[in-house]
Formats: structure tokens, sequence, C-alpha cells
């Protein structure tokens, strides 16, 4: 599996490992290297079944994760790095810093969901996106105006940037981006016990199912951080730039 990958040496005494979500590419990161790279090198990635990264083989979860690491690796050496993760990005970033937890230090998750689903929510969870998997191969334009049409993205600011959503989305090669909707669906991706503490959590004050989800969580981990983005929903790096890179540069 070829992981598409850039690393960009600012000169610095630590690397940020950038991590897009669904439908995303390592290209959602470019307004932010500049500034991320006053205190970072930047490592960013097309996750597996996105963007110029290559499926070979059967996908799983788990084949994506090492795949991910093992590029991380070729760059970075021992050297002991930072997370960021967008939504499904923050699960690979979550997997990583669970399964090599000496490597990944310091985990920034940005919309990203730790839900626990039990036997009957998962089945309909893989139901559902079976179907999401048969849409994308049959009608991608179609899905992606329905996808971005979802209350999950709902915010004053949504409006002003989905149509350049759905421009670059479309540009993903669609029967990789259905194998990465089947192997990645969050009823596969089931993370065992993580310790999230020195964890920063952000999220859009309107992403309130992931807001609440993280005041929920926040008091059981100790030293962890939430910076809670206004104006904002689902998509607030990309709602309100500033603001998100503020709060990353801040912790």
């Amino acid at each position: 599996m070829k992981v598409f990958s850039k690393y960009h040496d600012f000169k610095k005494e630590r690397t940020l490992v950038l991590l897009h979500g669904f439908l995303g590419s390592s290209d959602d990161w470019n307004p932010f290297i500049s500034a991320f790279g006053s205190t970072h090198n930047i490592f960013t990635i097309d996750l597996p079944g996105h963007g110029a990264s290559d499926i070979s083989g059967t996908l799983t979860f788990e084949s994506a994760i090492y795949a991910v690491h093992s590029t991380i690796q070729s760059y970075t050496g021992h050297e002991s790095v930072d997370c960021l993760g967008y939504s499904m990005g923050g699960r690979f970033a979550a997997a990583l810093i669970q399964l090599f937890p000496k490597k990944y230090v310091k985990g920034t998750f940005v919309s990203t969901g730790f839900f626990k689903l039990d036997d009957a929510q998962s089945q309909a969870r893989l139901s559902l996106d079976a179907s999401r998997a048969d849409a994308i191969v049959n009608h991608f334009s179609q899905f992606l105006i329905e996808w971005y049409s979802q209350d999950l993205f709902y915010s004053p600011n949504f409006a002003s940037i989905r149509p350049q959503l759905l421009s670059s989305r479309s540009s993903q090669d669609a029967s990789k981006i259905a194998t990465a909707i089947r192997s990645f669906s969050p009823a596969i991706c089931q993370l065992g016990p993580i310790d999230l503490s020195h964890s920063h959590f952000i999220v859009g004050e309107y992403d309130i199912n992931y807001l609440t989800h993280y005041l929920d969580i926040l008091p059981h981990h100790s030293s962890a951080s939430i910076s809670i983005l206004r104006n904002c929903g689902h998509m607030c790096f990309l709602e309100h730039p500033k603001a998100f890179m503020d709060a990353v540069l801040a912790h």
C-alpha cells in the first residue's frame, strides 16, 4: 500500500503529523503549514483511499494504520511526534497513539468522535456505510451533494465553503473512496481504551453532538483541554481558519 506524503522541514525539534478527514486530502492543510511550521516540522499524508494514496490488496483499518505508521517512520525514525487529526483522521491519530504510545506523544483531535457502538448500532452503521459506498460508485456527484447537506455540517458559515468543498472533493477517485468508507466505518474502527490525557480537543460551537461528547469525556482525562470555536460547525478548521490556527498554536 503506497501512502502519499509530504515532509516540510522547518528545522524544528519536533514534527506534527496532520491527518485529514473522510473525502479530504493532504491539500486540506495547505493554508496552515506555514503557521504550524513556526513550532514544528510538518508531515502531511493522503490517507489510504484518498488523494494520491493507492490501495493494494484488502484494505482494513489495521492495515491502513500500519501503512501510515510505516510512512511516518520512514521520515522521522525514532523521533517522537505529535498528531493532529480531523474527524476520520482523528480516529487514525487515536489508533496510532494507542498502538505506538512512545512514538505519538500528543494528540489534537478536531471534530473526532470516540463513540462506542453496541451490536445493533454497529450493524446499522455497517449497513448505512455499505449503501453509501454503492452511492459513491454509482452517483458520486450526487453523493457529495447529499453528504454535505447533512445536519452534521450545519453552521451559519458552512454555506460559504460548501461550493469549494463540492468542487475539490469531486476530484477524488470514487472507487477508492467507496472502499475507504466500507473499510473505515466507525462500526469497524472501534478503539480500545486509550489515554487521552494531555490531548487537546477542538470543536465548533454548532457541532452539538461532538461538543457534548467532548465535554462528557474531558473530566476523565487529566490535563486534557478543549477549544470551542465560535460560529463554526463540524468543519471548523475550514470555516474559521484563523481561530483554528490560534487554538492549535496555543497548545
